[in-house]
C-alpha cells in the first residue's frame, strides 16, 4: 500500500512541477475552449456538461488564469483515477501487491498520461467512472448501503463532466446479469 501510494504522490508531483516550470507547450484547443468556457460558467454548454468548466473556473479562482491552473483539475482527476484503480484493484483481487502492479502499468498508458496533464472532459469523466465502479463494486461484495449513494453521485459528477456516463447504468446491470454473485 505504501508503494503504491508512494508512486501516485510521486508521479503526481513530478506532474505539477513539469506544468509549472517545465512545460514548453501553451494550452491545447480543447484546454482552451474549456477555459474559454470557464470565464462564462453555465449549467450546460452546447456539446457537454459544465463539470469542465466548474472545476477550471475554481482552480484559477484560486491559482489565476495561468496554464498551470487551467491544468491543475486534470492532475487532481489523475491521481484520483489512479487511486480509485489502485482501490478497485485490491476489492477485486484482495492483492495489494496486484493493484500496485496494476497503477505501474497504468502509468505506462499515454492516454493515462495524456489524461493526467490535459484539461479536457475526460479527466473527471475517467475519475468519476472508475470512482462509480469503485463505490458500486463495494456495495456488492460488502452490502454496505452507504456505497449505492456514493456510486450514485459519482455518476452525476461523470454526467456533468460527459453525458455518455448515463451509460454506466446500463452497462453495470448488464455486468450484474451476467455475472454470478
Amino acid at each position: 500500500r505504501l508503494a503504491a501510494l508512494t508512486l501516485i504522490v510521486a508521479v503526481t508531483l513530478s506532474r505539477l512541477l513539469y506544468l509549472a516550470f517545465y512545460c514548453p507547450l501553451d494550452l491545447a484547443v480543447d484546454d482552451a475552449h474549456y477555459w474559454e468556457w470557464s470565464r462564462h460558467l453555465d449549467w450546460c454548454y452546447y456539446s457537454k456538461g459544465p463539470l469542465v468548466a466548474w472545476l477550471i473556473r475554481l482552480s484559477c479562482e484560486l491559482f489565476g488564469n495561468t496554464m498551470f491552473a487551467v491544468r491543475l483539475p486534470a492532475v487532481s482527476c489523475g491521481a484520483l483515477l489512479l487511486l480509485g484503480l489502485y482501490r478497485l484493484a485490491v476489492q477485486v483481487h484482495r492483492s495489494e501487491k496486484l493493484a500496485f502492479i496494476v497503477v505501474a502499468l497504468a502509468l505506462t498508458l499515454p492516454i493515462v498520461n495524456a489524461g493526467a496533464l490535459l484539461m479536457t472532459i475526460d479527466a473527471p469523466f475517467t475519475c468519476a467512472w472508475m470512482w462509480a465502479l469503485v463505490f458500486a463494486q463495494r456495495a456488492i461484495d460488502t452490502s454496505k448501503t452507504w456505497c449505492w449513494p456514493a456510486a450514485g453521485v459519482c455518476i452525476m459528477l461523470g454526467i456533468l463532466a460527459k453525458h455518455t456516463m448515463i451509460l454506466f447504468v446500463p452497462c453495470f446491470a448488464l455486468f450484474l446479469a451476467m455475472t454470478p454473485l
